[in-house]
């Protein structure tokens, strides 16, 4: 078997990082950025995976449980709930996606 040299999944990595260096930020909010966004789509992916199976995510479905069992309290969670939103699906994804650009703009380095 052989195994490859090059990290896997490197290059898009690679043209983000070169990106922001390019843009001002410093290599400390840049590594911050770049993990933050492995962490985003790594959970995503994760919980994809997991919600994808029969009966639902089952964080979720516990809860839903616990909200079940125990009729009072919690008003704002029950409606969430209730809601039945695709948290795995492409909105979803995008929308976490468009959370961590308008953070990273936010503390996109300004002209002197």
């Amino acid at each position: 078997m052989t195994f490859s040299t090059q990290p896997v999944g490197a290059a898009p990595a690679e043209v983000i990082a070169e990106r922001m260096l390019a843009a001002g930020f410093d290599r400390v909010v840049v590594g911050r950025a770049m993990h933050l966004l492995v962490t985003i789509c790594r959970g995503f992916a994760q919980d994809a995976v997991i919600g994808a199976r029969a009966g639902g995510h089952p964080q979720i479905e516990d809860l839903r449980a616990a909200f079940a069992a125990e009729r009072r309290g919690y008003p704002a969670l029950r409606r969430l709930v209730d809601a039945r939103v695709d948290n795995n699906g492409v909105e979803q994804f995008t929308f976490d996606i468009d959370a961590f650009i308008a953070a990273i703009e936010r503390l996109a380095p300004r002209p002197a």
